[in-house]
This record gives structure tokens, C-alpha cells and sequence, in this order.
């Protein structure tokens, strides 16, 4: 903590009205830091593309209420590259992709839509062909029910014509508390556990739909943390658009690159009917 002093002048800063002798005080005082998550114990690991994936279970964070324990992130899934153990990563660390909702992203079984991304055999290909130099893969599982109050900065709603009326209840607002527990939290225990880097110049950070709108607030609001980031298919349409808007407004920095994608059937295809005139409004959110 430290006292900061404030003195009171006119327009010409040529008289100062200091109260008398007694300064306007006041005390700052800066957040304490957080612990870095721990683990409780590896799960499961498996082969995968010539790498390792492991399922990895978290220790309660120190001091978290009772509720929050119900937001708190509980599971990773940590892909490493061939060959990759932690003696390896140099003072620099190895890069780092981290990805929202942990259970899309390596077995089907485990996906919300049955079709996973692939990420592990994506990456071990990339790796293997000389186009990306190694880096590991952190998934880290969404909070279930409470998955758009984490990725969200405010509540999604139902959407244009009301198209996901079953959103209408779904929270949102806490994406920053998220953010704070990943980059204070999890960064650290990655680096400890496994090298990961800490080097924003290492480190890239993504998402999908819900976890796409987190990937752009990380873009805007964290690039001294994260040089890359990215989006697929992400949630625009939530909070009618109100994202875009908070985008446009935006006078800080980004962060250095990102990629985005979405799909020409972001509706019809997820459902069993069709809606052409959603898909293409979908489409044009981005």
C-alpha cells in the first residue's frame, strides 16, 4: 500500500488550494496476489498423435466461497508434443496455446456436437510437417451450467427473432473474474508444472462460440498477456449484438494476431431444420 497525495489547482495551475496545509489523502492499495492453482492429481493420460494427452483434476482454489467453488475450474487437458518433457522447454518455456471448453477439443465422445476438434492429431501434424516449431495444448474444461457466466460479459438473451429462446435465463457479466483466474491462476501452474512459457510472445489463447466471445475480450483486454488469440464461430448474436459495439468502441490495443472462422450454416446445420435467413444474419455478425 502506498498514500497518495492530491493538490487542487485553477485552469492556469497557478493557484493551488492544498486545504490549508492539510492534503487531500488517500490510500491505494494493490490487489494481493493470487496463488497459482495446484493439481490434485493426473486422471488419465493417453497417447495421441505421438504426443501425450493428460486429464488432469484440479485442487480447490485457497479460500474460494462455497459458491464460487461451483464456477471455479475443476478440469484440464493438457496435450504435450512428441518427445516433449519439461527439461526440454529452456528458460524461455514452450509456447502455449490455452483453449476454453477443454471437452470439445480431443475425443468425440466427449463433445458437445460428437465431432471434437482434433486438436492433439491437428497440432502433431503441424508439429511433424515443420509448420509450427512444438508447443503444447491446454484445454481447460468449461463450468457447466455456470459456462456462460464465465465466457460472457453479460447475459447472452434469446437473440435476434429470437432464435435461442433456451439462452433466455442463461447468466453472463463474469468473464473478467475468469480471465483474472486464468492468467493469475493457471498460467503459473503451467509454467511450474509442465514449462509452459510465460512469454506473451509464446502464448496464444482461443475459443469457440460462447468461448469465442472470451477469445476477443482476451484480445482486447489482456494482449500484454497473450500475442495471439483465436476465434471460431463466436457468439456475436449474443446480448443482440451488444459485443460488437463494445468492439468498435474500443480504443485500446489488440492483441498482435487473430484468426477468426465461422461456419455459412451457424444455424441450420447445428439443428434439425433449416433457417436460412439466420444463417446468413449469423454470418454477418462477423
Amino acid at each position: 500500500a502506498f498514500e497518495q497525495a492530491l493538490a487542487f489547482c485553477d485552469a492556469e495551475k497557478e493557484i493551488y488550494d492544498n486545504n490549508d496545509d492539510n492534503d487531500y489523502m488517500t490510500q491505494v492499495t494493490a490487489k494481493a496476489a493470487r496463488p497459482p492453482r495446484t493439481i490434485a492429481c493426473v486422471e488419465s493420460e493417453q497417447d495421441m498423435a505421438g504426443g501425450k494427452l493428460q486429464v488432469v483434476r484440479l485442487n480447490s482454489r485457497p479460500g474460494a466461497s462455497r459458491r464460487s467453488k461451483w464456477k471455479e475450474e475443476r478440469m484440464i487437458r493438457v496435450w504435450t508434443p512428441p518427445g516433449y518433457h519439461k527439461d526440454m522447454c529452456g528458460e524461455k518455456g514452450i509456447p502455449v496455446l490455452y483453449l476454453n471448453d477443454g471437452k470439445n477439443l480431443f475425443e468425440d465422445w466427449l463433445a458437445h456436437q460428437g465431432v471434437s476438434w482434433n486438436a492433439g492429431h491437428c497440432a502433431g501434424h503441424l508439429i511433424g510437417s515443420g509448420k509450427l516449431p512444438p508447443f503444447m495444448i491446454v484445454g481447460v474444461d468449461s463450468p457447466g451450467p455456470f459456462r456462460s457466466q464465465c465466457y460472457l460479459p453479460f447475459p447472452p438473451g434469446i437473440g435476434i427473432n429470437d432464435h435461442r429462446p433456451d439462452a433466455a435465463k442463461w447468466p453472463g457479466g463474469e468473464v473478467e473474474p475468469y480471465m483474472e483466474r486464468i492468467v493469475q491462476e493457471m498460467l503459473p501452474m503451467i509454467n511450474t508444472e509442465y514449462g509452459g512459457s510465460l512469454e506473451r510472445e509464446r502464448l496464444c489463447f482461443g475459443g469457440a462460440s460462447f468461448g469465442g466471445v472470451c477469445a476477443i475480450y482476451t484480445a482486447m483486454y489482456y494482449p500484454d498477456v497473450f500475442s495471439s488469440v483465436l476465434v471460431e464461430s463466436p457468439s456475436l448474436w449474443s446480448g443482440m449484438g451488444k459485443f460488437l459495439g463494445t468492439m468498435y468502441d474500443h480504443e485500446g490495443e489488440w492483441a498482435e494476431r487473430m484468426f477468426m472462422a465461422t461456419g455459412t450454416l451457424e444455424y441450420s446445420y447445428t439443428r434439425d431444420h433449416d433457417w436460412p435467413e439466420m444463417d446468413h444474419q449469423l454470418l454477418k455478425y462477423v
